[in-house]
């Protein structure tokens, strides 16, 4: 059985936030070349980066996006999102129309119902 916290709720997020923002980004067509050359170049250059996300970081990020992230409501998704890929407060209230007080506050709450999920689920297994 597994034991959370709110710092390892909050650690989880952080991470898949820096692990979505190692995906390579896409490239736009150029005109290329038929030289076998030119063609191996350019996919080793976009497979063998060393800074692309494991098979198992990506299967933990799309835990969090797309499991635990469900488990709140759209805005309090986008506030945390927010916050964990480094959008300071004060931008964040305003993108999202509240006070400062408010955005931490509904984020709290959020990670909070995050943990009470986890700690109810890890009980039933």
């Amino acid at each position: 059985m597994a034991q959370f916290s709110l710092d390892d709720v909050k650690l989880q997020i952080k991470k898949a936030c820096q692990i979505y923002r190692k995906y390579p980004t896409p490239k736009p067509k150029q005109p290329h070349s038929c030289l076998a050359s030119s063609i191996i170049s350019t996919a080793n250059e976009n497979y063998n980066s060393p800074l692309s996300p494991t098979p198992k970081e990506i299967d933990m990020a799309d835990t969090v996006q797309f499991v635990w992230l469900n488990w709140v409501t759209p805005t309090e998704r986008r506030i945390l999102w927010q916050k964990y890929d480094g959008v300071p407060w004060k931008i964040l209230a305003y993108d999202e129309g509240m006070t400062i007080r408010q955005a931490r506050y509904k984020a709290q709450k959020a990670l909070e119902k995050i943990l009470s999920i986890l700690i109810k689920e890890s009980k039933n297994q």
